[in-house]
C-alpha cells in the first residue's frame, strides 16, 4: 500500500458553518444595551451605566437558557 499524500480539499459547507460560528452573538437589552456572548465562559458581557459611572456587566443565562430572566 502506498502512502497517501494529503489532499488540500476546501469544504465550502464547512467553511460557511465556521464563518457563521465566528460571528458575534449579541443580545440587545433596553436597560443595559448591547451584550456580547463570550463563548469561552458562556456569559454575556457589556458596559452599563451605574450611578453615573460606566461598569462592566457580565450575565449568564439561567438554567433554561433564558438571559432575560437573569437580567
Amino acid at each position: 500500500m502506498e502512502d497517501a499524500e494529503p489532499v488540500d480539499v476546501v469544504d465550502i459547507e464547512l467553511q460557511e458553518i465556521l464563518a457563521e460560528l465566528r460571528k458575534p452573538v449579541t443580545h440587545h437589552d433596553k436597560l443595559f444595551g448591547v451584550l456580547t456572548l463570550d463563548r469561552q465562559v458562556d456569559w454575556y458581557e457589556g458596559e452599563a451605566n451605574w450611578c453615573g459611572h460606566p461598569v462592566r456587566l457580565r450575565a449568564a443565562s439561567d438554567t433554561a437558557g433564558d438571559l432575560e430572566k437573569s437580567l
